[in-house]
């Protein structure tokens, strides 16, 4: 089963990097990032 993530942080370093550490486990699927909540809120309606 694939974990499928939404990433939201105001730090694009910080979000890559976990972006690239989730994609390393297998488990997880980055399906977007954002940079606000309000971003965040949006891509997941």
């Amino acid at each position: 089963m694939t974990i499928r993530a939404l990433l939201a942080d105001d730090n694009a370093l910080f979000r890559d990097g976990l972006a690239q550490l989730l994609r390393a486990d297998g488990r997880f699927e980055v399906v977007g990032q954002v940079s606000t909540g309000e971003a965040a809120i949006a891509a997941v309606q």
